[in-house]
């Protein structure tokens, strides 16, 4: 491609965001809300990681359990966009997640 150093940003930038996609995802499996937090935004708008409403939606609501004010509002709106059989799905898998891995919830 002849289009100069624009492509380079955008692949550095897409390497920056997968490297904080697996910094927030590694943080936010010990429990750390804010940052399960940030990775349901980054499942929320495909930053880093393809986009999952589903998955974003599991992450939001481990992260509301654990204390974050901010997942509690995003599950609502997030919600608008999926089925209620999605939902459904999703509030099932993010309760095994925390039945499986206690740490989900926080030191």
């Amino acid at each position: 491609g002849c289009g100069g150093s624009s492509s380079d940003d955008d692949s550095q930038r897409q390497t920056n965001a997968e490297k904080g996609f697996h910094f927030a995802k590694t943080l936010a499996e010990q429990g750390n809300a804010s940052e399960q937090y940030k990775l349901a935004l980054m499942y929320d708008d495909g930053q880093g990681v393809v986009e999952d409403d589903a998955t974003a939606y599991v992450w939001y609501t481990i992260a509301a359990a654990n204390g974050n004010a901010n997942a509690k509002e995003r599950i609502s709106d997030i919600a608008k966009n999926m089925s209620r059989d999605q939902i459904k799905k999703a509030k099932k898998l993010a309760n095994k997640m925390i039945k499986d891995s206690p740490q989900l919830l926080g030191n």
